[in-house]
């Protein structure tokens, strides 16, 4: 069984007179990345968002799906934007949608559902994000509560996943970036509501819509004002049982996989190249370097030092704005080594800057926060708003040192279904990946490195999870032992 996925998130279309949907690419994307983390395949999975959401571009996608499904697998359609009723039947806008033949070039609900449920899939899950915005001349900009509820009270394998009553607003905030729903949605599918999870790892429309249900009005009232309303909708609920994630790889045995112990030896890193010339300390007399010994060292932390005080005040700032620090809370150094720290009650964040051994005319930025007070501060939507995409890569310090060719030899005499192991001629690191695992993992005697661009920490979280659920006891005051089986 697979799971295969349209993802489309469009906040203006092409003709600004529409309303804009704020957020909704953002919140497409992260959906899209606990989609594949949780083990949609890449070519199986589709993230359409903004310009390139024509029609053409949903429907040749939503084509490639119904064509690629076979029985036993899954569906999921998406959709975050406008939706609007026309002779009362349902319609989502696309980017290119226009204004004079609004009904022929958005997309027809009806219709949708009919194209995916005449694939070879056995469940259809809509997911859509379509709230009531101000009508303009004769288009209602909501779907319609009847239809949606014939449609899929009708269907032999839909189910639909809604944001809101169809009259009501999808809320949305800065602080989240996202909607509301979209946030509560995703996080639960990133294996943060275990409450909603059955016993064997995996997560079902209909847990997930009482998730929602549970989880939504404590959003609401702390990110928006009294009185905020909002009512995630279900509908097709005899298909409700279809299973939406298998969350078991990212779970691991019982969820408790980053205990004190193992989150106080991971490290969030990125690392980044500068021209030495752009520093702020650099003048148009000095000379570039020829080496990179330590008078080259100490040559680069004094060309850096004010970018380095800069950054660590720019994180110094957002802390206070987004975390609720104080100034007593925060402890900032900068030494003349091209270092400085910022040490908060939840993390240490550090900066340093070197000569790029490569290429001498360069710098290597480095930034790392460790130390890390729990999970949930990781996850938090105040961590998403200081740090955000800042980082790249996970590190993940072994208690000790871990036998390499070992454990790649007990990996090839034992082969595992979905993971692949790629050592280095010197026994000293290897590669491993895993199906539907999104990040790149390197694996060396002290440390293992989780390297990939995500949308948030969190992200990576997530990947070191799913990784932890396959490969138990990594980081544990023993050798890296074989992984349980998948």
């Amino acid at each position: 069984m697979q799971r295969l996925a349209v993802v489309i998130g469009i906040e203006q279309t092409r003709d600004a007179h529409f309303p804009a949907v704020h957020y909704a690419e953002a919140g497409t994307k992260a959906l899209a990345e606990v989609l594949r983390n949780s083990g949609t395949a890449a070519e199986h999975l589709h993230c359409i968002t903004g310009s390139l959401a024509t029609k053409t571009a949903i429907e040749s996608r939503l084509r490639k799906v119904c064509s690629a499904a076979r029985k036993g697998d899954s569906i999921v359609f998406a959709f975050s934007g406008l939706g609007f009723t026309h002779d009362e039947s349902g319609h989502l806008l696309c980017w290119d949608s226009l204004r004079d033949d609004l009904s022929a070039t958005a997309l027809n609900l009806h219709d949708l559902h009919e194209m995916l449920c005449a694939s070879r899939a056995s469940q259809i899950i809509f997911l859509l994000d379509v709230g009531a915005t101000p009508p303009q001349e004769d288009v209602l900009f909501q779907l319609n509560f009847s239809e949606l509820t014939q449609l899929f009270s009708d269907s032999a394998k839909a189910a639909c996943l809604m944001a809101n009553d169809p009259d009501e607003e999808s809320h949305q905030t800065p602080a989240l970036g996202q909607s509301a729903w979209m946030h509560t949605l995703v996080d639960a599918l990133a294996g943060r509501a275990t409450k909603a999870v059955a016993k064997d790892g995996t997560l079902t429309v209909l847990a997930l819509q009482k998730h929602l249900e549970a989880e939504m009005p404590r959003v609401l009232r702390k990110h928006f004002s009294g009185g905020t309303f909002q009512r995630p909708g279900l509908y097709g609920e005899q298909n409700a049982g279809a299973v939406l994630a298998d969350l078991s790889r990212m779970l691991g045995d019982d969820g408790g996989l980053l205990e004190p112990q193992r989150l106080a030896r991971i490290l969030f890193r990125s690392e980044t190249s500068r021209r030495i010339r752009d520093l702020s300390g650099f003048r148009k007399q000095f000379q570039l370097p020829e080496n990179a010994g330590p008078s080259t060292r100490k040559f680069i932390a004094r060309c850096a030092t004010a970018d380095i005080r800069a950054d660590v005040d720019e994180i110094f700032a957002a802390a206070r704005d987004h975390l609720g620090y104080k100034r007593k809370d925060m402890e900032s150094t900068t030494d003349l080594d091209g270092y400085a720290t910022l040490r908060t009650p939840d993390f240490d964040y550090v900066v340093s800057m070197n000569i790029d051994t490569d290429d001498l005319s360069q710098v290597i930025w480095r930034r790392e926060i460790g130390q890390i007070s729990d999970i949930a501060f990781a996850r938090s939507p105040g961590f998403q708003a200081v740090f955000g995409a800042r980082f790249d890569s996970l590190v993940f310090e072994f208690a000790e040192p871990v036998d390499v060719v070992g454990f790649v030899d007990r990996l090839e005499e034992s082969p595992q279904k979905g993971v692949r192991v790629l050592p280095e001629s010197n026994g000293e690191a290897c590669e491993v990946t895993l199906v539907g695992f999104a990040g790149q993992i390197r694996i060396e005697r002290k440390a293992l490195t989780i390297h990939g661009r995500s949308t948030n920490s969190a992200g990576l979280l997530d990947q070191f999870l799913a990784f932890l659920g396959i490969f138990r006891g990594l980081g544990d005051e023993r050798a890296l032992p074989a992984p349980k089986p998948i």
